[in-house]
């Protein structure tokens, strides 16, 4: 895999370089860059002019204006005075080269664009940063014109930077041929000339920061369905343990299971001894572990039209029997009746209770109501099968 260069830029006004300063030449314990390994950062490399040691960027960018400014007006405060450029390497060969050898290619691509904006004078400081993801430099220069004069929109002109790019890789192809040297693509860089490695840095922060709380999301939204899907499951075993309590699960799927286990003592306090219906707890653990969702929601759904059927036809018979009819509805839905009729009769029974007792009370012609709407059921029955 060859190896990318890119280089890019931005500007700065005299109100933000201090900060710029504590970021490179790590003057702060506390980093806003995650990546930044404090324990690395002795291998990190800062390289100053003599008489700009022990000086802050502002007061380094005061000494070159004094002593080379040759503009009739004072800067103004917003004046652009720090351009700090950034090269960013990429590719597996430079990633694999020794540490010696990355700082001997990163200084010959420092060295290049110190001449090219007019040499060291220029220069605050530069920075080789070892203690990230990956090696990259940082430098700080003053646009000050050959001429004396202040512009950075003059020293950086479209038509610079575009023939110091590609003089760049030229250069680097040339003085370093094995390493197959290439220009960063527009997306490797992340964005265009007039952003900083600092712009390039908090975006890779916030990609992984992005990345990362995709990741919790997915999981917590994973966990979530896990949780939803198992709380279906035991809404659709109440159903069944309603509609269908003797429901079991087969006997090859018990003695499968069984055969599986390696703790067989602790399988039987669980599952049972033999396949158990869904009313008891082991029978209900059985269903639970056994069986998929989708398999126990269709049995409850059969299960459960099937009971309502039944609710409904002994509502019929209820009412045949003496029941007023303003109570089906609450019958069906409770299974019996709750509650006390017009009279004050309390009628809080379900079916297997208040039918006898209806029946007890009925008349001839009310039974023989319920015997011809048990025949009708029953034809029917016959003819639907």
């Amino acid at each position: 895999m060859s190896t990318t260069i890119s280089w890019h830029f931005e500007k700065h006004a005299m109100g933000s370089v201090n900060g710029l300063q504590r970021h490179n030449e790590r003057n702060s314990k506390q980093h806003k860059n995650e990546r930044i390994d404090p324990e690395r950062s002795q291998d990190n490399i800062n390289i100053v002019e003599p008489d700009m040691n022990n000086k802050t960027y502002q007061q380094r960018i005061k000494t070159r204006l004094d002593e080379f400014y040759t503009g009739k007006r004072k800067p103004r405060k917003d004046a652009i005075v720090d351009v700090q450029h950034s090269f960013q390497f990429g590719g597996d060969m430079f990633n694999e080269l020794s540490k010696e050898r990355r700082l001997e290619v990163m200084q010959s691509a420092a060295d290049f664009l110190v001449e090219r904006i007019g040499g060291r004078e220029n220069v605050l400081d530069l920075n080789y940063h070892r203690d990230e993801t990956s090696d990259h430099v940082h430098m700080d220069t003053i646009p000050l014109l050959n001429d004396g004069r202040l512009s950075a929109k003059e020293m950086y002109s479209r038509k610079f930077m575009k023939e110091t790019q590609s003089d760049l890789l030229s250069f680097m192809q040339e003085r370093f041929p094995e390493l197959e040297f290439e220009r960063a693509d527009k997306i490797g860089r992340g964005f265009e000339n007039g952003h900083s490695q600092a712009d390039f840095e908090r975006l890779k922060d916030k990609q992984h920061s992005n990345q990362e709380l995709y990741k919790e999301q997915q999981k917590e939204l994973e966990e979530a369905h896990k949780n939803l899907k198992l709380d279906k499951k035991n809404q659709v075993l109440d159903i069944l343990e309603i509609a269908q309590p003797d429901l079991t699960v087969s006997q090859d799927i018990y003695n499968k299971k069984r055969a599986g286990t390696r703790h067989l003592g602790m399988f039987v306090r669980l599952y049972g001894d033999s396949p158990q219906p869904v009313r008891k707890l082991e029978g209900r653990h059985q269903l639970f572990s056994w069986v998929s969702t989708e398999t126990l929601t269709k049995y409850a759904k059969e299960a459960w039209n099937s009971l309502k059927e039944t609710k409904q036809m002994l509502a019929d018979v209820a009412i045949n029997l003496g029941v007023h009819s303003a109570w089906r509805d609450i019958m069906i839905q409770n299974g019996g009746m709750i509650g006390k009729t017009t009279n004050g009769e309390e009628l809080n029974k379900p079916f297997s209770k208040l039918i006898p007792e209806q029946i007890q009370k009925a008349t001839a012609t009310q039974l023989q109501q319920v015997n011809q709407q048990m025949q009708n059921r029953n034809q029917g029955s016959g003819r639907s099968r």
